[in-house]
């Protein structure tokens, strides 16, 4: 899924607008031109926010400032929302009104993290049917359980 985030900030009003789009349309690959034309992308979400709260918000840790990002409606993946923050973290550091888009390729970010991913082999079997170290192991669960109990 390609996702557009309009991000406007309103100095006059104290504001900073995110608009949040997405092309949800899935006959794109049936018409002639497949490249993505600004009317299919489709609005999403419109989510306003305080700028006095978000400067507040950034002074605190950057975890702290995309918590005040994030919304029950607007609430992107990390890697977006990280890229988010630190565009308008840029954009608060500078008097006047701004406005700026990031486009979001769910596709790049797979491939780039199919690269990276990991190959977990299976479990070996023969030590999941080992019924006498399972026990053990119970027992000396059961054992620290007591222990922890009586201090």
């Amino acid at each position: 899924m390609k996702q557009k985030f309009h991000i406007q900030k309103n100095h006059q009003k104290n504001e900073l607008v995110i608009q949040e789009y997405a092309v949800i349309q899935s006959d794109l690959r049936k018409r002639v031109n497949t490249m993505i034309q600004e009317e299919d992308f489709a609005l999403l979400c419109e989510q306003t926010y305080d700028i006095r709260n978000l400067k507040s918000s950034i002074s605190e840790g950057r975890m702290v400032f995309i918590s005040e990002l994030r919304t029950q409606n607007f609430f992107p993946i990390g890697l977006y929302i990280e890229k988010i923050a630190d565009k308008i973290a840029e954009m608060l550091a500078v008097n006047g009104d701004q406005s700026t888009v990031l486009i979001f390729d769910d596709l790049d970010y797979f491939s780039i993290n199919q690269e990276k991913a990991e190959i977990i082999e299976p479990a070996d079997e023969a030590k999941l049917d080992d019924d006498e170290e399972i026990d053990e192991l119970l027992e000396e669960d059961d054992k620290l359980s007591e222990e922890s109990a009586s201090v």
